[in-house]
């Protein structure tokens, strides 16, 4: 049990990990070909995670128009802390 919930944690911060590259890479002007290539992996690993929240926080009371940040990361990095420490405490 405890190798299956060490392994979950390790792939949740790595997602943590893309999620803040992601967000890092988002404020800095286009690169290289090679730093696009980066940012269309890190889009391509983290768009399933980031889009669904998206759609929830547009449906909130913070309604999403006209937003200037996109919070999605944010929310992203508290669920994915919260599931991390669900798991913690399990074992």
């Amino acid at each position: 049990m405890k190798l299956i919930v060490t392994t979950i944690s390790w792939f949740l911060t790595a997602l943590e990990i893309s999620l803040f590259a992601r967000a890092i890479l988002s404020w800095l002007p286009g690169g290289t070909s090679s730093i696009q290539m980066i940012r269309k992996f890190l889009f391509d690993l983290t768009e399933p995670i980031l889009q669904p929240i998206r759609q929830l926080i547009e449906r909130s009371i913070f309604q999403g128009n006209g937003n200037i940040f996109d919070i999605s990361p944010l929310v992203a990095f508290i669920m994915i802390d919260a599931i991390k420490a669900i798991l913690h405490n399990a074992i």
